[in-house]
């Protein structure tokens, strides 16, 4: 009688997990069909946060040391801001697209991120499903093609996918913090 008590609490102990993931991914903009297998994987990980960092990056083909594609400029106040695209499917995509004008705005409170919504989506053929945004860093959000400028660290989510740097993420990460509400950002070839 104890045995099964012990299996009924942990059944809904795993209900209850993937029910907050599945809330914690709307909250996103993710949708709740999505494969919540690469979330859990995530959150019961006994790897440090630089471990999990570093082999997502590297598996995606965007770690620092991963192959350049193009040197960039993004304009964010009227300041230029030295960046790189990774050579991954969604960067030599967006590559493609240069010169681009976007609006960013604020993803939501709480989130250390400025989103940018393209006109469709690009491709992440051949790309993990998921990846963690450093500050600095150029994301690309594939469930609503989105732009992401982070500023900071926001764990890994099904949908992010990593397509370039900040060549000094510092004082692009400090010039993006000090824009409020909806700004223009101009991504382009470097010159």
């Amino acid at each position: 009688m104890k045995t099964s008590r012990k299996v009924i609490l942990g059944g809904v102990i795993v209900v209850a997990v993937v029910v907050i993931i599945g809330v914690l991914m709307w909250m996103r903009g993710g949708s709740p069909n999505e494969s919540v297998d690469s979330t859990i994987q995530s959150t019961s990980t006994s790897q440090s946060s630089a471990e999990s960092q570093t082999q997502s990056h590297s598996q995606s083909g965007s770690d620092e040391g991963a192959a350049t594609l193009e040197h960039i400029s993004v304009t964010i106040g009227g300041q230029q801001y030295a960046a790189a695209l990774y050579d991954n499917a969604a960067g030599r995509d967006l590559a493609n697209r240069l010169p681009l004008t976007m609006s960013f705005r604020d993803f939501g409170s709480g989130f250390d991120e400025k989103i940018g919504d393209l006109p469709s989506a690009l491709s992440t053929e051949g790309m993990n499903n998921s990846d963690n945004g450093d500050p600095g860093e150029i994301g690309y959000w594939s469930p609503q093609p989105r732009v992401v400028l982070y500023t900071g660290e926001v764990g890994e989510y099904s949908g992010i996918h990593i397509i370039g740097r900040f060549d000094d993420p510092s004082a692009a990460v400090a010039a993006i913090g000090r824009q409020s509400g909806e700004f223009s950002a101009t991504i382009q070839q470097a010159q």
